[in-house]
Formats: C-alpha cells, sequence, structure tokens
C-alpha cells in the first residue's frame, strides 16, 4: 500500500536543484550582502520596486558590456541581477494574493487577460482561441508572467 499524496498543482522545487552552480552564485550574492548591509536587511522591504529593476539592469549593462564580475562584492553580475528579480518576487509576488494564486492554477497555454493600471486579472482565454490586442489591456500567457516560461 503506497500513501497518497497531494501534490498536483503544487510547484515541484526539486526543479530548482538543476541550477546548481548558479544557486552557490546566489548564495554568494546574498552572503556578500549581509556583510555589507547586514543579515537579512532586505526582507525589510520599503525600497520603491523601481530600485530592483534599476538595480537589475545597471547588472546586465555591466555584463553586455563585457564585465563578468562586480568589483565591489566580487561575485557575478549575472547573479545579482538574479537576486534583485527573486528579491523583487519575494517581496512583492505573494502566493496568498488572489491574482498570484490564479497564475500558479492556471493550466499550460492559456492566456490571461490583465488589467495594466490595476495589475488585475480581469479575464481568461480557453486554449486554443485566437487573442486580439484591445485598448487598455493585455494578454498575458501563463507560461510566461512571473518568470515561470519553459
Amino acid at each position: 500500500m503506497t500513501a497518497e499524496r497531494q501534490n498536483v498543482g503544487k510547484p515541484q522545487l526539486s526543479e530548482i536543484l538543476k541550477f546548481d552552480h548558479a544557486l552557490d552564485a546566489l548564495a554568494r550574492v546574498m552572503e556578500e550582502g549581509a556583510k555589507k548591509y547586514s543579515q537579512d536587511n532586505w526582507l525589510k522591504g520599503g525600497k520603491e520596486d523601481q530600485e530592483y529593476f534599476d538595480c537589475a539592469a545597471r547588472h546586465l549593462k555591466k555584463m553586455v558590456n563585457g564585465e563578468k564580475f562586480d568589483p565591489d562584492m566580487g561575485v557575478l553580475h549575472a547573479a545579482e541581477v538574479a537576486w534583485n528579480m527573486l528579491a523583487y518576487i519575494r517581496l512583492n509576488c505573494s502566493p496568498y494574493d488572489a491574482e498570484v494564486q490564479e497564475l500558479f492554477r492556471a493550466k499550460p497555454g492559456t492566456w490571461l487577460k490583465i488589467d495594466p493600471m490595476t495589475k488585475t486579472r480581469i479575464g481568461k482565454l480557453p486554449p486554443g482561441q485566437g487573442i486580439g490586442w484591445t485598448s487598455g489591456s493585455t494578454w498575458v500567457h501563463h507560461n510566461t508572467y512571473l518568470g515561470t516560461a519553459k
């Protein structure tokens, strides 16, 4: 007899471990950040969302210009880009928000209609139906929103 499990629709967190050395680089960013700013300082929040985007963009720009490591922190710029986006998600995209829950529950291939002003879901398009752009709203593919592209 096998124990019953209720894992349908839950994230397969073991998939993250495939990013083994990338996670090591991310951990280095967190370690160096803790030395520079104090342990878990970032969890206090209070920063504007744009600050995370700007910081990630600055590190990305340095990467594009050929600089691999941040000379100030001694870590990969790519890991700092990832850290900023993960910190943004952690601080702004609670799994308890109805909108985020809807995105995680959506079946692959589902398109969700998002109001860009309120950032709320205002519609759902059945799989196989063509989409058209409408004024004042954006169709977002379930697999690309919140960085879940495969």
